[in-house]
């Protein structure tokens, strides 16, 4: 079978929308630059397919399309892209992404430099937030150290290219026993990358932090957790976390809050709130997770069970209170997150107010 450098695998599932927003316009980019492209659909409907099907009659022999059955989970088509599942060819590497992403000539160009070298992982720092100092452009050995400084990035799919002679090498039976894997695991891209960084041989680069600028997202594609963000982002994320070693403890809590503080997670109680006015959240997902909540979240598990409750005045008070405290302090800067982070209060309680606190905030920066 002839080897090529790199299959960009796509994970598809009923947005035909979003892969003709993001296709349409790079389609031609793909094939100049020599990239494969395999989506991987597991829609209930020929959409996708047929747009799909549209570019490869056009003659791009560097797409493929494989179909999966609908009732497949993401991690379970995962596997199926980490198997090879029915490629076309042998490849040094795949990259398996979202299908609203795509990235530039100037980003591939770096990740075939940087392919010679055969690192077991490519890391692409794409999302950085600067909550805390990173190594850029440097070569990880110690799986702790990464774990560290970039444990709460690897959650998403796209910011991992996978060495394909060691994902050759692994044992998948030991790798599910090891990770408690199952078919709703939520982050195998994620177990995956720190499995293999856990032999000490392996080793992950991580491209320069500039790298942001050269990845792109189309506006019609977005995360579909919907009510089921408590259970991925706390009971799954915790899962996902504490299968590994001793040695990894020192930073395991301090990881999972870093990903769950991130704005689109669990870092805003707008999200909460935007569940709850919805009734997209049950109080039994709120008690289920209880016991775990402090070691994942930093929003106040209090305040969370009386939002599940629709007791949305009491929560609206104790924020107030966290704001004046931290005014009293001096801390304007967190007194101004605290506010900007509660947006719903100014949506479902008293609007007026809402705005007074944020002109008294504002006058006092």
């Amino acid at each position: 079978m002839i080897r090529k450098s790199i299959a960009w695998c796509v994970l598809t599932y009923n947005n035909p929308d979003v892969v003709y927003d993001v296709w349409e316009s790079n389609i031609y980019k793909y094939k100049n630059m020599g990239i494969d492209v395999y989506f991987f659909d597991s829609s209930t409907n020929e959409q996708t397919k047929e747009l799909v099907d549209r570019y490869i009659n056009y003659g791009f022999d560097n797409v493929h399309y494989i179909y999966l059955n609908s009732d497949i989970t993401y991690d379970e088509k995962l596997m199926y892209v980490i198997s090879q599942y029915k490629f076309e060819y042998d490849y040094q590497y795949i990259w398996p992404v979202k299908d609203r992403t795509c990235i530039s000539y100037d980003l591939y160009r770096k990740v075939l430099k940087i392919m010679e070298k055969k690192y077991s992982v490519i890391f692409i720092g794409a999302f950085d937030y600067g909550i805390n100092k990173k190594r850029y452009d440097d070569v990880y050995v110690n799986p702790v150290e990464f774990y560290n400084d970039w444990g709460y990035l690897v959650t998403s799919l796209d910011v991992c290219i996978y060495n394909m002679d060691i994902i050759r090498k692994i044992n998948w039976d030991k790798f599910k026993l090891c990770i408690r894997w199952n078919r709703d695991y939520a982050f195998t891209q994620y177990a995956l990358a720190m499995y293999i960084l856990m032999d000490k041989e392996n080793q992950v680069y991580s491209l320069d932090k500039y790298s942001v600028k050269y990845f792109y997202n189309s506006s019609k594609g977005n995360s579909k957790w919907g009510d089921k963000l408590i259970k991925i982002w706390v009971q799954r994320w915790y899962e996902a976390n504490i299968w590994l070693p001793d040695e990894f403890g020192l930073y395991r809590e301090s990881v999972m809050k870093k990903a769950t503080s991130l704005p689109w997670v669990l870092g805003s109680m707008n999200v909460i709130a935007d569940l709850c006015i919805n009734n997209r959240l049950r109080k039994d997902d709120v008690k289920r997770v209880k016991n775990i909540w402090s070691c994942v979240c930093e929003l106040p598990y209090y305040d969370i069970e009386l939002m599940v409750e629709h007791r949305y005045d009491e929560v609206k008070n104790l924020i107030y209170k966290n704001i004046i405290r931290q005014m009293e302090k001096g801390n304007v800067e967190a007194a101004r997150k605290i506010y900007i982070n509660n947006e719903w209060i100014g949506k479902v309680c008293n609007v007026e107010e809402y705005v007074q606190v944020g002109t008294y905030l504002k006058k006092m920066e």
